[in-house]
């Protein structure tokens, strides 16, 4: 649930680029997240190179990225964006057991991790949250999070 009154409920929509190896899901979602108004979504890519790419000539405030891609995965690009373009937040996005790939993905950069199994308000929610600043981690990563620490 977000703050009714947060800070981002009177400014543009949050410039989104999705980046996901599954065409399906991509558009799917891509279409979903386009919906609400609070989110604009001014790219999709199919691998990390794609990404890099899309945001040299589209500005965005956060990168939606799937952690599994081919080409160029997630946490790599993550890194690359760090150096590169620090202020646009990359949230991780995986179907996939997170605990092997979460710290990495913490180091390399991202601000935020999700699993795909969120339904599509909580996704919209979680980006909202991050773009205000906040670091999200979905109920699953949280558990991995534990367990890596214990």
């Amino acid at each position: 649930m977000i703050d009714p009154m947060s800070p981002y409920d009177h400014i543009r929509p949050i410039r989104v680029i999705l980046a996901d190896d599954d065409p399906d899901l991509r558009d799917g979602l891509a279409s979903l997240l386009g919906l609400d108004p609070r989110i604009s979504i001014v790219g999709t890519a199919a691998d990390g190179r794609e990404v890099l790419a899309l945001v040299e000539h589209r500005p965005a405030d956060i990168v939606l990225m799937d952690v599994e891609m081919p080409v160029l995965d997630g946490v790599e690009t993550t890194r690359i964006m760090s150096e590169r373009h620090s202020s646009v937040r990359v949230v991780m996005f995986t179907a996939f057991e997170v605990q092997h790939r979460l710290a990495e993905a913490m180091a390399a950069g991202a601000c935020s991790f999700l699993t795909k199994d969120l339904p599509i308000d909580e996704i919209v929610d979680s980006l909202v949250r991050v773009v205000s600043g906040r670091h999200v981690f979905s109920p699953r990563v949280m558990d991995a999070a534990v367990n890596v620490l214990r």
